[in-house]
């Protein structure tokens, strides 16, 4: 085997082809186990669990704030990162005990006092966060030793659709079970036949039961994580770091001193903060203010989530012919009205939903590629890692700011009558939000970017930019 160089901070060893193989492989299967981990445990199924325990807005604020917090700890994985000669180990068992710490809090209710739920899951969703933070941390470390450079566009292209249709198809499974006890009447034939048991299984009364079932069931997909995380290749890597502490001063200063880095991050930290406020909100305001059904849910993220990947490589030919603040720009300006339509949306009325998912799968995508493009025009230097860290944590640092805030606010703004038309606070939040997106524009112009065009001149030729060139055309450009 050998042993190949790595930014000049130490050597990498280099495991045999065949072994690499095996290696993607595994992790392919690994993402797509993570994934159905996730979709059983996480987003709007979590959101009901705490919506059945009595969660209300202020309580989603703090959670958001205090976890969004707890990802800091990918210093701790940024620095362990550089001391340990081998991450498996750690990302194994912090991933796992980060995965059956989720699955248990929904065991809390039958063992904890019910007034202590809330703040009892709260707890153990701040640790499961801090410890998933630092192991994927590490894993990141692990998949670049693994996956040789010139292939790693594809891989993770393959491995991330193997993720997205887990993602598909057990989001909509979850979604529907716990739909199935959303009523208080019973549900169909199967809850008719299994009735003959007993009291009908589909009903109200059983959702706790659910929940525990469901999380058990996301048990498997976490053994099989750590399982083949056991089995998958980690090339040994050998570390020389003379006067570190000195050479990341310096690099922190360096990235401070520098001028164009300084107005990235001025920009990305106001939209983070700002962006923040309404975070907390979306999922309870889908369940609980216009009742949509989980499963409903689970297809309007996998609708948005196919037109973001379908679109992605159409934002960057616009990157690359327009440059990336034009993009910025024009992502702001549609996403700007994005929480507008929440403000007429109804338990009756969900069309305006229907357009947030699918626009926001679109403009979030191109949003984020402009971002990340001119992160990495900005980063200069030898150690362009000490600016990615910074963006990092800077970002997050404000994001739970953001979170923490909104939840004071969410205590103290009043709902406002309109006529017959009631806006709710959430509702307010959701249009501060719009108006302070709006605000950010101007300092897109701030950021150094050469040789850009206009917004509106991306708009008036936005049709031909992305139309399929004939033969001709392109013989004639």
């Amino acid at each position: 085997m050998n042993k190949e160089g790595v930014g000049g901070e130490g050597s990498v060893e280099s495991l045999p082809a065949e072994e690499v193989r095996r290696g993607l492989k595994i992790s392919t299967i690994e993402g797509a186990s993570a994934t159905i981990h996730g979709n059983l445990t996480g987003g709007s199924i979590f959101t009901q669990f705490l919506l059945t325990r009595g969660a209300d807005d202020f309580y989603f604020a703090i959670m958001g704030g205090i976890t969004t917090a707890s990802n800091l700890a990918v210093l701790i994985g940024a620095f362990l990162s550089r001391k340990v000669l081998t991450k498996k180990g750690i990302v194994l068992v912090f991933s796992l005990i980060t995965r059956v710490i989720i699955c248990l809090t929904v065991a809390l209710p039958f063992i904890v006092p019910s007034g202590y739920v809330l703040y009892s899951v709260l707890i153990a969703i701040t640790v499961a966060t801090i410890l998933g933070s630092i192991a994927g941390n590490l894993w990141m470390g692990w998949m670049s030793d693994l996956v040789p450079r010139r292939i790693r566009g594809r891989y993770f292209a393959v491995r991330n659709r193997a993720s997205m249709v887990a993602a598909i198809t057990f989001s909509l499974i979850a979604g529907w079970f716990i739909d199935q006890f959303q009523a208080k009447t019973e549900r169909g034939i199967l809850s008719s036949a299994l009735s003959v048991f007993g009291k009908p299984p589909f009903v109200s009364a059983n959702l706790p039961y659910a929940f525990l079932l469901l999380y058990s069931v996301a048990l498997i997909p976490a053994i099989v994580c750590a399982f083949l995380l056991a089995r998958q290749p980690e090339p040994m890597r050998y570390y020389y770091f003379p006067n570190e502490s000195s050479s990341f001063k310096e690099s922190v200063k360096e990235a401070f001193s520098n001028i164009k880095f300084r107005r990235f991050l001025f920009f990305v930290c106001y939209f983070s903060f700002i962006n923040s406020f309404a975070s907390p909100y979306w999922m309870p305001f889908y369940i609980r203010n216009i009742e949509m059904p989980l499963q409903t849910i689970a297809i309007l993220s996998a609708l948005g989530t196919i037109a973001g990947v379908i679109t992605i490589r159409t934002w960057g030919k616009l990157c690359d012919k327009f440059g990336n603040k034009p993009v910025i720009q024009l992502t702001l300006m549609v996403t700007t009205v994005h929480p507008l339509l929440y403000l007429v949306s109804t338990p009756n009325f969900w069309f305006p939903i229907y357009i947030d998912f699918i626009s926001s799968g679109i403009m979030w995508n191109g949003f984020g590629l402009a971002v990340f493009n001119i992160l990495l025009l900005v980063s200069e230097g030898k150690q362009k890692e000490t600016y990615f860290a910074l963006h990092s944590v800077v970002t997050t640092a404000v994001s739970a700011v953001g979170c923490f805030i909104s939840g004071f606010l969410i205590k103290i703004i009043p709902p406002v009558y309109i006529g017959n038309y009631v806006l709710s606070n959430v509702q307010i939040i959701f249009l501060l939000t719009s108006v302070l997106r709006f605000t950010s524009l101007p300092m897109v112009n701030e950021i150094d970017e050469p040789n850009v065009k206009p917004p509106l001149y991306l708009l008036k030729n936005l049709f031909s930019a992305i139309r399929p060139q004939t033969a001709s055309t392109e013989k004639s450009s």
